[in-house]
Order: C-alpha cells, then structure tokens, then sequence
C-alpha cells in the first residue's frame, strides 16, 4: 500500500497533475493580487487546461510541437467562435466545419487525438464567454498566455528531471510484459473459452508496442540511459 502510494508520487501523472494545479494557482494568484482582475487569471489558468492534454509520455521535441498545437487550435477556436457567436448564419456552418476539422485530426494518432480533444473542449468553453472586463481577442490572447506558461512548466521539468519519465515507463512495460506472459501461460492451457483471453491479449500487445515506441523516443533522443537500445518485439 505505502510502497504503491510513494510510486504514484514518484509517477509521470503526479507530476503532471500537479503541473496543471500550479500553472492555475500561479495564473490566478498573479491575476488578482497584481492586476486585481479574476478574469485575466481565469482565461490564463484556462489555456493551461486546455494545454495539458497534449502533455503525455514522449521526446520533448513531440511534447513540445503537440503542446504549440494545442495552444494555436485554442486560440483560433476561441477567437472564431466568440467572434461570430451572435451571427447565427455564419456561426452555423462554422460550427459545423469546425466540429468535422477538429474531430479529424484524431485519426492521426494518440497525441493528435488529444489535440483534438483539446479544441473541442475548446469549443464548448468559447460560448461561455461572458466577461466585460476584457474582450474575445483579449479573452484568446490570455489562453495563450496560460498555454505557453504550462508548456515552459512541462518542457523544464521534463529537461530537469529527464530519467523520471524513462523509468516511469520502464516500470510500466516490465509490468504490462509480466501480463502478458501470464495471458499467453493461460492460452496454453485453455481450451474452450479463449476469446477473452486472446482480447486481453491484444489489448496488453498493442499497449507494450506504444510503451516500447515512447520508451525508444525518450532514451534514444535525450541519451537518458547510455548504450541502452530497446529492440524488443511481442509477437503471436
């Protein structure tokens, strides 16, 4: 129990967690207390969330660029849709392009399906604009203030503390490896029932094959682990 609790700490969701609730604090802290104006902090701590989803295991150059991504569809979705939101001829067909546009940049991958996840939360977020303090484009401006602040938070711990994420995911794969050998012990012996087995099997294959890829981008770009090359394949 205490060793899995000291694990979870140590953990690559932790850290990013608890990125995501210092980016906001910081954000809105620095807004009232400094510009006296929750708004400003709001629509900041807002481009960090919207920021973070892209933010998942990988080289920094991929975190990075999915990350910049992120921040751009942000702004042109909250900009676009808080522009026209009272043209309802024009907001219409927007919505409807925007929506299909948006949805499709999923099929490029996981990373890019947490982009896409990103400006569709984007897009709902951008009708509930309500401020008279600062304008649309101010509103958009300050999403990507908040987006890049979390994005030079990510990217500095990711350079400071290089080996966390490696071993993170070493940890994962010997894990997820150990099921996978148990599930093929049991396909040996089962005999009648083995189309769950062999379900669980695939799912557990194709997440060892995403852990291996992100594992090779993370030693091999930043030379985390010296003179480790991972070449290991699960196969049928």
């Amino acid at each position: 129990m205490i060793k899995n609790l000291i694990r979870y700490f140590k953990g690559i969701y932790f850290i990013k967690a608890f990125l995501v609730a210092l980016a906001m604090v910081i954000a809105v802290i620095v807004s009232v207390y400094f510009f006296d104006s929750f708004d400003v902090g709001f629509s900041v701590a807002l481009g960090a969330i919207l920021c973070a989803p892209s933010d998942v295991s990988g080289s920094v150059k991929h975190k990075f660029y999915g990350m910049l991504a992120s921040i751009i569809l942000a702004f042109s979705i909250t900009f676009l849709i808080g522009y026209f939101n009272n043209y309802l001829p024009v907001l219409v067909p927007l919505l409807i392009i925007l929506v299909f546009l948006i949805s499709y940049i999923s099929v490029f991958g996981f990373r890019a399906s947490l982009i896409s996840l990103s400006g569709l939360i984007a897009l709902v977020l951008a009708f509930g604009h309500q401020s008279t303090e600062i304008s649309i484009f101010e509103h958009s401006l300050f999403i990507v203030l908040g987006g890049v602040w979390y994005l030079i938070l990510a990217i500095s711990t990711q350079l400071l503390l290089p080996r966390v994420q490696a071993d993170y995911l070493f940890v994962e794969l010997l894990e997820k490896t150990a099921e996978f050998i148990k599930i093929r012990g049991k396909l040996l012996a089962e005999e009648n029932d083995r189309t769950s087995l062999l379900e669980e099997n695939f799912k557990l294959q194709t997440a060892i094959n995403e852990l291996q890829e992100n594992i090779r981008e993370v030693v091999l770009e930043k030379d985390s682990i010296p003179g480790l090359v991972i070449e290991q394949d699960v196969s049928n």
